[in-house]
């Protein structure tokens, strides 16, 4: 009798020890999911504060942008009325008195081919203006990703830009010069290549500024070129030799295209002393 009431207690006590030893690990799990469940809403708060702060970066940016564009507009809307307007209608008031009468106008003439001339000599000013004026106050960097971000606002291409040692501006004309070439490389991708991925690096290193542009599109046979590029390539050819760079194209049939372009910081010693360039 004694014995069975001992084993009754002692199975009451493991029943108890058991249950208080689960209810302990449920609290302990509960513990943990409460802990586990904050710590993730704490950071998917932080996610968001890091999104709106970007988002908010990114809207001043723009702003930033638009308004500097917006003033560009102005200002070549000025120089077009200001400088090339009045000049154009001096022209054509000379040019009439000369259609009227030819014989006593020829000065009248003379004067309206001088403010001719004088008109593209603006326009080309106003044009020169127009290119430098942009990249000035943004850099070649800055003009890069804008670029990039009107191409893959059309959702048909992904541009990735890596930067290395352009802590410093280089020359405004080598900067206009790399960015009309990466402009014409991607119409030619976005033309040909059914790419859906572009990446450009730009690289200083030296006297040198390393361009390399790369896609994944249908690539093509590079030797079938045999001298008979398109008006896309002798274009980038023409600006690349102003500079006296280089240019290499290596591609394969599906297996995309990888464009390398060199050209040194100090072109002008170069074109001075003579140094001919690789399409010479």
């Amino acid at each position: 009798m004694v014995l069975a009431e001992a084993m009754a207690i002692n199975d009451a006590f493991v029943l108890i020890f058991g249950t208080m030893t689960l209810l302990l690990v449920v609290l302990i799990l509960i513990v943990f999911a409460f802990l586990f469940q904050r710590k993730l809403i704490n950071r998917q708060k932080a996610f968001r504060e890091i999104e709106l702060l970007l988002q908010k970066q990114e809207t001043k940016s723009t702003y930033a942008v638009l308004e500097a564009q917006e003033l560009e507009r102005k200002r070549i809307a000025e120089d077009l009325h200001d400088r090339l307007g009045s000049r154009l209608v001096a022209v054509k008031l000379h040019f009439h008195a000369f259609k009227n009468n030819p014989v006593n106008n020829q000065e009248s003439f003379a004067v309206g081919s001088e403010l001719l001339d004088g008109a593209v000599d603006e326009v080309r000013e106003i044009s020169h203006n127009l290119i430098s004026g942009v990249l000035s106050k943004f850099g070649l960097v800055a003009a890069l990703h804008d670029l990039k971000n009107a191409l893959e606002s059309t959702k048909e291409l992904r541009v990735d830009i890596h930067v290395h040692h352009f802590d410093e501006r280089i020359e405004l004309v080598i900067e206009a010069t790399i960015y009309r070439i990466v402009q014409e490389l991607i119409s030619n991708i976005l033309k040909h290549s059914n790419a859906t991925e572009v990446t450009i690096q730009l690289t200083k290193y030296g006297s040198d500024v390393l361009v390399i542009v790369e896609d994944n599109g249908i690539g093509f046979d590079v030797s079938s070129l045999n001298g008979k590029s398109g008006i896309g390539i002798k274009n980038i050819h023409s600006r690349i030799n102003k500079l006296k760079g280089k240019v290499t194209i290596d591609s394969f049939p599906m297996q995309g295209t990888v464009v390398t372009i060199e050209i040194p910081l100090q072109y002008d010693q170069r074109i001075n002393s003579g140094r001919p360039s690789d399409g010479d």
